[in-house]
């Protein structure tokens, strides 16, 4: 009789568990149901708070949000620091209908008319930097006393206004830009090097100068000719002398500047363009109009190739641009992961009469000829170009020619898309976001110029 009951027992709690296992399953899979979406959701949002870190921290490294009130520059943070000069992460330019391209530019000149700034009378302009409107530029004034630098507010560039100026010395021959820092390239012997703090536009002050070594004791330093700033160094080129024509220079601290090493170019080197660990160098010597060295280990510096095209007697290399090959929506310039991808653009001037066979524009395809040897494009140029920049497909150009001193040009140089005059003969080319600045050399000043 007990062996049923037994039997049913078992069978009974057999269904109980059973039951139990479908309700503790059915639980299982509703709590699944809750946390699946609940990981997906905080995976996504995880990913969107990185790629909103990330955006925010190459926006802090590329200058794009310093906060700005009036002349004064508002401190975002006193740790920022800044990868590259002006003009190259903060440059975009981009035709108003990118269907058709670009096709002519607006032209101020309002900031060519030296009297109508108070700039010095008779002062030479040298070479200029610009960033949200804020225009800094260096000149030769005619006395030692006079001003050498000026920060000019240009956000409404039909009424140009001078911040405020400063005296450094004889001269300045370049300068570079970057976050809080202008970096001049000094035309005196007693420090090629000067470091000006801009954090208050209306009051620059200078923090720190350099003055490279000597190979003698009586030997006499150099004047500095071209400057050139990235990640942390600068690079300084100087007349030819008995030392280093090129200098690498240590500028992670601003207000502590400190000597890397030097090279022998044996020759002026009129400018200089970094990219990658490589620096290009323009110089006027028959031997190498454009000389490539290797800095990526600034320790031990490599000489790569020279270049050195007909008509070095009587031309001398000038400036460069570079496009790496990738097109955005910003048309950012100068962005490039390899220094042996994309195309260099090199520049020549002088020579007096134009001779159409001796050529002042070329273009090297660094991919294919890393040595750049080979120009994929090359032109002719009357006047010489003394400024270019690249950008979405065109290059932007800085003439000598009296009658065509600012030219847009296709890239491959199929076609010149825009030529106007300029007001006096250029000395350089720079970019800020979607404006062009040529510095003009007599009666000092500079032309804002807006493509569109």
């Amino acid at each position: 009789m007990k062996l049923p009951v037994i039997f049913r027992n078992r069978k009974e709690n057999a269904q109980k568990r059973s039951g139990f296992l479908v309700m503790e399953a059915l639980i299982a899979l509703a709590l699944m149901s809750l946390l699946v979406p609940t990981a997906l959701f905080l995976s996504w949002s995880n990913g969107k708070l990185k790629i909103a870190a990330q955006s925010r921290l190459n926006s802090l490294a590329n200058v794009a949000d310093v906060i700005e009130n009036g002349a004064t520059y508002q401190m975002a943070s006193s740790s920022l620091q800044y990868q590259h000069e002006f003009g190259r992460s903060t440059c975009s330019l981009v035709p108003q209908d990118q269907n058709k391209g670009f096709v002519g530019a607006d032209i101020y000149t309002a900031g060519a008319v030296g009297t109508a700034l108070n700039f010095t009378a008779n002062a030479v302009g040298t070479f200029l930097s610009a960033h949200n409107g804020f225009v800094y530029e260096t000149t030769e004034p005619v006395s030692k006393s006079s001003p050498d630098f000026f920060i000019v507010d240009d956000r409404n560039p039909a009424a140009p206004v001078i911040v405020s100026s400063l005296v450094t010395g004889p001269g300045l021959a370049a300068l570079a830009v970057s976050g809080y820092y202008a970096y001049v390239a000094n035309e005196s012997t007693v420090s090629q090097l000067r470091v000006i703090d801009v954090h208050d536009r209306t009051h620059p002050v200078i923090v720190s100068q350099l003055k490279l070594p000597l190979p003698t004791a009586s030997t006499t330093a150099p004047l500095a000719s071209s400057i050139f700033y990235d990640d942390g160094y600068l690079y300084i080129g100087t007349q030819k002398w008995s030392g280093d024509e090129f200098a690498v220079i240590d500028v992670s601290n601003p207000a502590s500047p400190s000597y890397v090493n030097g090279f022998d170019t044996a020759s002026l080197v009129n400018s200089i363009y970094e990219n990658g660990g490589f620096a290009y160098l323009a110089m006027p010597s028959t031997n190498a109009q454009m000389d490539i060295l290797d800095v990526r280990n600034p320790q031990s510096i490599v000489d790569d190739s020279h270049f050195a095209p007909a008509g070095s007697a009587v031309l001398e290399g000038k400036s460069f641009a570079y496009d790496n090959g990738i097109s955005n929506a910003a048309g950012t310039l100068f962005e490039t992961a390899s220094a042996t991808a994309g195309a260099l653009y090199f520049t020549r001037s002088g020579g007096g009469f134009n001779n159409t066979s001796q050529y002042e524009l070329f273009s090297f395809d660094l991919s294919r000829d890393p040595y750049a040897q080979n120009p994929t494009f090359l032109h002719d140029i009357p006047g010489g170009v003394y400024g270019i920049i690249y950008a979405d497909g065109y290059v932007f150009l800085a003439t000598g020619d009296a009658n065509a001193g600012f030219q847009i040009w296709k890239s491959d140089f199929s076609k010149e898309v825009y030529s106007a005059i300029l007001p006096a003969k250029p000395v350089s080319l720079t970019c800020d976001h979607n404006r062009l600045y040529a510095t003009l050399s007599n009666p000092v000043g500079f032309a804002a110029i807006i493509p569109r």
